[in-house]
């Protein structure tokens, strides 16, 4: 799944990095899932700016620790 998200860009596999680096594995590939398939909805340019700037806020998405 990085793999496929890195091919969208370094945003969106950054994103993919932090995603899986904090929660269960399991949730974690779900989650991924569901974001990857917001790129068909939003398409290359919208869906890396998104993942730019959930990047500013990284440690909201590894969530509790």
């Amino acid at each position: 799944m990085i793999g496929r998200a890195m091919t969208l860009g370094s945003p969106v596999g950054l994103v993919a990095r932090e995603i899986l680096a904090g929660l269960v594995t399991s949730i974690a590939l779900i989650s991924l899932d569901r974001v990857l398939r917001l790129f068909d909805r939003f398409g290359t340019e919208k869906f890396q700016r998104a993942c730019s700037y959930g990047l500013s806020f990284a440690t909201t998405l590894r969530g509790p620790q």
